[in-house]
């Protein structure tokens, strides 16, 4: 299972984002991404796209957070690997947001499908998975034995899944990807390699 965290989100660079005439409209808990989120999502994507083919895999499946920063993100993952996603509500849990107002709370603000394509047109959504369920048990379910799977997700996400292994990883930067391995028998989770974007 491969993690990346989400590009660069307005609300980390300018203070009164909502203030600004081109955010009217978003809700305070979903910041979008800055231009350079957006770029870093497809710096992500190229990057994936390399270690992909050097290693001769394919992403079985891609599996995003439902808010728009994580979407937007894999906007441009997708895009550059060709691949439509599936939306997991679970992926979204480990999200400090989504802690303090809780997940039942949650889901109904979550962008509907149809009003997706107007912060991220490109993205194609296979399905949405709108069960509760928390991080760990959402990447343990999703953590299918020979298959390569790309979660898009939270910092929380990476650290919470590295915390786990024997080398955890301190440093998240935007669109970090770390590849962990899952051993459904012993439930441990180990740290193979790791790869970021250009600063």
């Amino acid at each position: 299972m491969w993690i990346t965290r989400h590009g660069e989100r307005v609300d980390e660079v300018v203070r009164k984002w909502q203030t600004l005439p081109e955010y009217d409209g978003w809700e305070w808990y979903d910041p979008p991404l800055t231009p350079k989120g957006q770029i870093q999502g497809v710096q992500a994507g190229n990057l994936l796209k390399e270690q992909l083919q050097l290693q001769g895999i394919k992403f079985e499946s891609i599996y995003v957070s439902p808010f728009s920063r994580t979407l937007m993100t894999a906007e441009g993952i997708s895009d550059v690997l060709q691949q439509p996603v599936d939306l997991v509500v679970g992926v979204s849990e480990c999200c400090v947001t989504v802690k303090q107002l809780g997940m039942t709370n949650m889901i109904p603000k979550f962008a509907p499908v149809k009003s997706i394509d107007k912060f991220a047109p490109k993205l194609k959504i296979n399905q949405s998975q709108l069960q509760e369920e928390k991080f760990e048990d959402a990447a343990e379910r999703l953590a299918i034995p020979g298959k390569h799977i790309l979660l898009v997700t939270h910092r929380e996400g990476v650290r919470n899944i590295s915390r786990k292994t024997p080398t955890p990883v301190r440093d998240t930067p935007y669109c970090i990807t770390v590849h962990f391995t899952f051993n459904i028998q012993t439930g441990e989770w180990a740290v193979v390699e790791q790869f970021r974007i250009p600063k």
